[in-house]
């Protein structure tokens, strides 16, 4: 109960002419990329979910009725140069003039299985699917963020790995690390400042998350490094 049966339908009609019109050179990977980044937010308007694909509504909700609408984005007027990469963060290169802006996931929530239909639509394969929910294989893209006794570790190495002077980590007080072993393990690397930013509601998709707490204090954590740090990194 991801869709209705017509939905369902529709957004595999439209991944299927995406992916006939790149294989015959109608459209490039550019426009590919395009077409299904609308496709995605078409799909999420019309989902009946309470806000990630780990499982459906036992009921349909007023927006999943809707009839999928593909909508073209505004693109801007003006061209901007700029560098995307696609990766593990682990073998990002970076020197000691940038800027690092980290958003890990930092709950038990793995993208990979929380998210599996919308990486089906993307890569536009048949996944052998499994359980009540039809998770695609997705094990192979485990995070080590999302494991309670791996989280600090793995955010630590990760940060201390980078030599980068400032690094920017955005963090909730939700988190599978609480707030002071991270930011004493954080000190260790440079200086460390905790910017409480704001309240928002929290996340309910079931019974034991509505029983708890209203709200989640979201954290942004500035790391900076002294200068002479930054130099030997930049040597080694």
């Amino acid at each position: 109960m991801y869709f209705t049966e017509r939905n369902a339908r529709r957004i595999d009609g439209v991944r299927k002419k995406i992916g006939d019109w790149r294989r015959a050179s109608r459209i490039s990977a550019t426009e590919e990329r395009l077409l299904l980044a609308d496709l995605l937010a078409a799909t999420n308007k019309v989902a009946n979910i309470a806000g990630t694909y780990g499982c459906f509504m036992s009921h349909w909700l007023p927006q999943s009725q809707q009839a999928l609408a593909l909508q073209p984005r505004a693109l801007p007027a003006m061209r901007a140069r700029v560098t995307v990469s696609e990766g593990d963060v682990a073998d990002l290169e970076v020197g000691t003039d940038d800027l690092v802006y980290l958003d890990p996931p930092y709950t038990k929530r793995q993208y990979a299985a929380y998210y599996h239909v919308l990486e089906t639509i993307t890569v536009g394969d048949e996944p052998t699917v499994e359980g009540i929910t039809g998770l695609r294989p997705w094990q192979a893209k485990a995070s080590d963020f999302c494991y309670r006794s791996r989280a600090l570790d793995a955010l630590a190495s990760l940060i201390d790995s980078l030599k980068a002077r400032r690094v920017l980590l955005s963090y909730s007080d939700e988190g599978h690390v609480p707030l002071k072993p991270l930011t004493q393990r954080l000190s260790s690397i440079g200086r460390l400042e905790a910017v409480p930013l704001m309240e928002i509601g929290r996340y309910r998709p079931n019974r034991a998350a509505s029983s708890a707490r209203d709200a989640v204090t979201e954290y942004l954590l500035v790391l900076e490094r002294p200068e002479l740090t930054v130099r030997q990194r930049a040597l080694a």
